[in-house]
């Protein structure tokens, strides 16, 4: 939870504080990221979210048409165990998403992102004892997020950002409720490099 507190701190200290720089976003340009966050699901049928959060991590690559607009492409994975008490569960998500960016001030060291898209959410969950109650569940999803690309060199930048993702339920537990939507979110740091900047 420390992570929470401080990253929107240091987010918008970057933002308006950090000067301008020789590198600056360009058109007809790519980019490859490492991202690691945290991510704060929003558990299926249980009451009590708390404890279900956990390190997070995506490969991301992206391509700027100009300046302004960009697009980009990322897989990401989530993984974490609970004790439900006479049994474990072990969940598992890989997350596809195709992001739309729009950069507010791409000549300045720290760029304002805002971005979204759709997506793909292939979701699994595995009791240790009763396996007969393992289910998942997959299908089309959509986010949005906010960001700030700070460039620390001409072709390294570091990329704080937090996302909101709904993942709608397409399908039905193994106790015959049906799966809800789920709103999840997540707060961390991209490490980037630009390709032909």
């Amino acid at each position: 939870m420390r992570f929470i507190r401080w990253a929107p701190v240091a987010l918008a200290f970057a933002l308006v504080f950090a000067p301008k720089a020789n590198a600056e976003i360009t058109g007809d340009s790519g980019k490859f990221e490492i991202y690691t966050g945290w991510y704060f699901p929003d558990p299926v049928d249980v009451s009590d979210n708390s404890g279900w959060d956990d390190f997070t991590a995506a490969l991301r690559g992206g391509y700027n048409f100009n300046q302004h607009f960009g697009m980009g492409f990322a897989v990401q994975a989530f993984m974490t165990d609970q004790d439900m008490g006479a049994d474990d569960i072990d969940t598992e998500y890989w997350l596809v998403d195709v992001s739309f960016a729009w950069y507010a001030n791409p000549e300045d060291k720290a760029v304002f992102t805002v971005f979204g898209g759709p997506g793909y959410a292939m979701r699994d969950w595995e009791w240790d004892i009763a396996k007969a109650n393992d289910f998942d569940e997959d299908g089309f999803a959509g986010h949005f997020g906010i960001a700030g690309e700070i460039q620390c060199t001409e072709h390294f930048y570091i990329r704080p950002e937090a996302m909101l993702r709904w993942i709608p339920g397409n399908g039905d537990t193994p106790y015959g409720n049906d799966i809800e939507d789920s709103t999840d979110w997540q707060v961390g740091v991209g490490w980037g490099w630009y390709i032909g900047n």
